[in-house]
């Protein structure tokens, strides 16, 4: 699962980089390290724990960028309760999605060329909720979800 995370959030960052959003269809196709379904417990993990470690170091939630293919083309109902576990105000959804989209956005455009230039040093990282997420802690498959 390691392998696949570290796939997920390469493509997360190069989605944010390029200032856009990626379908959950389109993300479990390009994670070659394990088969994913896009309505899978697992890539709910998978971007639950990006989300949760990102935002934990003021990046933003990242799996903002990991939106329905069709339909409202916003993030799943999943991304909406770990941003209320996180502490943030989701009353006004869209606002939200807004907010953590420009956040991660301007982030990774502003830090992309200082990264580039400057190798950083590895960050702890916090207890993954994966585990938890693949033993049916987090709710069903793809709850919320549709692509």
């Amino acid at each position: 699962m390691e392998k696949a995370t570290e796939e997920a959030r390469s493509i997360l960052i190069r989605t944010a980089r390029a200032e856009t959003t990626i379908a959950y269809s389109e993300l479990a196709e390009q994670i070659q390290a394990i088969p994913l379904e896009p309505h899978s417990v697992a890539i709910d993990g998978i971007l639950g724990d990006l989300a949760e470690e990102e935002d934990s170091y003021g990046r933003g939630m990242i799996s903002v960028v990991v939106v329905h293919k069709v339909g409202n083309k916003r993030p799943g109902k999943g991304f909406f309760e770990l941003a209320k576990e996180l502490g943030y105000d989701t009353f006004d959804r869209e606002l939200l999605r807004v907010q953590q989209l420009r956040k991660v956005h301007d982030y990774r455009t502003c830090s992309s060329k200082a990264e580039e230039a400057v190798a950083l040093p590895p960050r702890a990282r916090p207890a993954s909720r994966s585990e938890d997420v693949a033993f049916g802690a987090r709710g069903g498959p793809g709850e919320g979800r549709s692509e």
